[in-house]
């Protein structure tokens, strides 16, 4: 994806072992529902967890009070899988390998990309499937009605185009996930989705989509 065109879009920059992300899905679902009648709406992995940030959970003490502040915040469920990887500790996210599957899924059905994100999330976060195993992707395809010989093909060739989506967060000014902007007249127009209600979001995107 590039940004050298006039088209105006709505971009989701998120990342799949990001729990805020799992957290807010509902507000974006319900926005996206919205807006994709309109306009053209992407979802971009953001790259949380790449380089040196790669370690065993166990290494992250934070996780577990984040996911209880998430929960008590947004009522988003961690499945008990997921709870058992994260106290044996020893696993580690990769965000360069399930920007890859997300791509691998989006690849098969782009107009699907909101709901094959939250799909990809709930593999992790409700049954604790690594985002970086093609037994994953198959599951994943099988489950979404893809086809999964061509969802695995590409998976195992879609490590450019995964870095190329962090590269293109980073152009967008993304800093945190999930974060939401509109592009419009070729300009990157940031939107709180962390903060505004939905129906601020809506309000938001009309205004600057009507100016001239």
């Amino acid at each position: 994806m590039s940004l050298d065109t006039q088209s105006s879009r709505l971009i989701y920059v998120g990342d799949a072992y990001c729990g805020w992300c799992w957290g807010r899905a509902p507000q974006w679902q319900a926005l996206a529902a919205v807006w994709q009648q309109e306009l053209p709406v992407e979802v971009i992995s953001g790259g949380l967890f790449i380089g040196p940030r790669v370690q065993p959970m166990a290494r992250l003490p934070y996780l577990a009070s984040a996911n209880l502040q998430i929960q008590q915040m947004t009522g988003a469920e961690f499945g008990a899988p997921y709870q058992a990887l994260l106290s044996e500790g020893r696993f580690c996210m990769d965000s360069l390998q399930a920007a890859r599957g997300l791509i691998s899924l989006k690849s098969q059905a782009p107009e699907r990309a909101t709901e094959l994100f939250h799909l990809l999330q709930a593999a992790f976060y409700q049954q604790g499937l690594d985002l970086g195993a093609s037994a994953t992707y198959q599951q994943l395809a099988q489950t979404a009605g893809l086809d999964p010989d061509a969802v695995l093909h590409t998976y195992a060739t879609s490590e450019a185009q995964a870095i190329a989506e962090f590269q293109l967060a980073r152009q967008l000014g993304v800093e945190h996930f999930p974060s939401l902007v509109l592009w419009h007249q070729h300009q990157a127009h940031p939107l709180p989705i962390s903060t505004a209600s939905l129906e601020e979001l809506h309000l938001q995107i009309r205004a600057l989509l009507t100016r001239t």
